[in-house]
């Protein structure tokens, strides 16, 4: 079999930010900070997945994928001092182009033997072109600002080789092991070049038991190797946050070994409770650190130890609302990591908790029209950066859809949201080991928004 698929987008977004900063307990303005933000996004994706059944036994499979993408983004900003009867200008433009192309093939056995071997081979090529310009003007004069790697072309040529297998030793217990070898070479050219080759081994493996067609346990361990994003390897500017960070074109991902238990429980039509629990041991954490060039950016920071709980339950409530179906979702984890600039014990950066989430849907019977909706408590995610804490809070969170279809493949969702958020960042000089130095609070009331989208299969 063959299939094709393909997709396109483009989309603009243009803010403006109006922000005025006060003393403590004074009601007058000292300062204000104007930013005005044009972005523009364009994508596209084409795809290939074709099958192949190779006697009664095994089964080919191809996959192969090609996406780009191109973003800029142009945002003059102004800061006027009303103390010293003075401002300060600038103008900041960042350009992205991306191209990602992914090879795949394995080869699966697709029989009823008790054991099932599937080996494959991926190939993937990826570049990430990025150009920022950032100049201060002061009385009518425009100086560049230098950022460190502001200029970068990063390519990464990357290949695994995999084998896995499943050993159904009864009715009730089986187990699984895999193994992958990654290799990848990663090269920045640019204001900032540099070339390294990576090789790391994946082992992973897993106990399955079955107490019964309802019930399910589950043990796995695996080694893994974290994605790296591009933009680090490149500076940037936030000029909304008033953050600068310089690009380090040496970033390894980090690596990670973890275990988790998994239980699941099916009941009634659809009904399902799932519980997993997990602990994991982390190499090479990136954060933000103080690069070579004097610059803050993101760089391998140390170790790090996480623990996890995820309960999601999914109920069919038939009887009270027919095709009606809820679900709950919760979500902790804690983690022990040693700040490299404070050296005391704290939580990982971008760590969201407690994440508790309540969803609805109907999907009507009589006519082709789904419904619903879901709220979110209050999440915090805290973020450590070289000068800075920045605690950022998701409020109470609403949430509302109904889609149809009004013709064969052709689909059309309204959906609505309200939500709030609010922001403390604690400042600190020179470092965050050194003294606090300020605090600035953004409090976003709630807002609705709105979306119409159509999307079809042809």
């Amino acid at each position: 079999s063959l299939q094709l698929t393909t997709r396109w987008g483009w989309s603009r977004y243009h803010s403006f930010t109006d922000r005025l900063k006060f003393q403590p307990d004074e009601n007058v303005a000292v300062e204000t900070f104007d930013s005005d933000r044009n972005s523009r996004y364009f994508e596209g994706e084409v795809g290939v997945d074709w099958t192949q059944p190779i006697g009664s036994h095994y089964k080919w499979r191809v996959i192969a994928l090609a996406s780009g993408q191109h973003w800029t983004v142009v945002s003059p900003s102004v800061i006027e001092d009303h103390v010293n009867e003075s401002d300060r200008k600038s103008d900041y433009r960042y350009e992205r182009n991306k191209f990602e192309g992914i090879f795949r093939t394995l080869f699966s056995d697709v029989s009823t033997s008790k054991f099932k071997p599937e080996f494959g081979v991926e190939i993937a090529y990826n570049r990430a072109d990025f150009d920022i310009d950032l100049v201060s003007i002061s009385e009518g004069v425009r100086t560049p600002v230098v950022l460190p790697a502001s200029d970068v072309l990063v390519e990464e040529l990357r290949g695994e080789a995999f084998a896995n297998a499943i050993w159904q030793a009864t009715s009730a217990l089986s187990f699984e092991a895999g193994m992958a070898l990654e290799v990848s070479n990663i090269t920045t050219s640019g204001n900032a070049g540099t070339s390294q080759t990576l090789s790391y081994l994946k082992p992973s493996a897993a106990i399955v038991y079955s107490f019964s067609d309802k019930l399910q346990t589950r043990l796995s361990y695996s080694r893994t190797v974290g994605q790296l994003d591009f933009s680090d390897f490149a500076a940037s500017a936030d000029f909304e946050s008033d953050r600068e960070f310089g690009g380090n074109p040496a970033l390894r991902p980090h690596r990670s070994s973890k275990l988790s238990a998994t239980t699941k429980w099916s009941f009634g039509k659809g009904g399902a409770l799932q519980l997993d629990v997990y602990h994991e041991r982390r190499n090479g954490v990136l954060e933000q650190v103080i690069l070579p060039s004097g610059a803050f950016g993101i760089g391998a920071a140390g170790n790090a130890k996480i623990n996890g709980i995820d309960v999601s339950l999914t109920a069919p409530i038939e009887r009270l609302i027919p095709g009606g179906q809820v679900e709950v979702i919760a979500k902790t984890v804690s983690s022990k990591f040693d700040d490299p600039v404070t050296g005391i014990r704290r939580n990982l950066t971008n760590e969201a908790k407690p994440e508790l989430e309540f969803k609805f849907r109907q999907d009507m019977k009589r006519y082709p029209v789904s419904w619903g909706g879901s709220f979110k408590i209050n999440t915090d995610e805290t973020n450590y950066y070289i000068d800075e804490i920045s605690t950022f809070t998701d409020r109470d969170r609403f949430e509302g859809f109904v889609e149809t279809t009004i013709a064969s493949g052709l689909k059309v969702r309204f959906d609505f949201v309200r939500a709030g958020s609010y922001l403390d960042r604690q400042f600190f000089d020179p470092t965050r080991a050194g003294s606090f130095s300020g605090r600035e609070v953004h409090d976003r009331k709630a807002v609705n928004a709105f979306t119409l989208t159509v999307s079809g299969q042809f």
